[in-house]
């Protein structure tokens, strides 16, 4: 009975001990609602690394994307934080998604936010 409970203590404590790792990327500054004739501003932050080579911004709604941006980095000497400006989104839901990829190894890191863009004039649909 006391190895368990000795066995959860040490665990217990060494994950106290453990420092946080970094994430690579974070998305820092975005706002989670605006009107669709609105210009939006997001300000990324990408962890200098050896293996950071590609930084993708994207608005998805569901698995479409709606807007995207990619930009190349250089590793260890990419300035850490970046902004990407978009102009008029379409209403509705969407995710705002920031990846990096390194060279042969995939995704390296991923962040996410809401984001809720609504229609300032109501409906889309033309009056005659």
């Amino acid at each position: 009975m006391i190895r368990p409970a000795a066995l959860l203590l040490v665990v217990a404590v060494l994950a106290g001990l453990a420092t946080p790792v970094q994430p690579v990327v974070k998305i820092v500054r975005a706002p989670a609602v605006m009107f669709d004739d609105e210009s939006i501003v997001i300000q990324i932050r990408v962890e200098p690394r050896e293996g950071n080579r590609l930084l993708i911004v994207g608005a998805w709604e569901g698995d479409t994307s709606v807007r995207t941006s990619l930009e190349q980095l250089d590793g260890e000497d990419s300035p850490r934080t970046r902004w990407v400006r978009w102009s008029r989104l379409a209403a509705g839901e969407l995710e705002i998604r920031a990846y990096v990829f390194g060279p042969g190894k995939g995704q390296l890191g991923m962040d996410r936010r809401p984001l809720i863009v609504k229609s300032r004039w109501g409906s889309d649909e033309a009056i005659f």
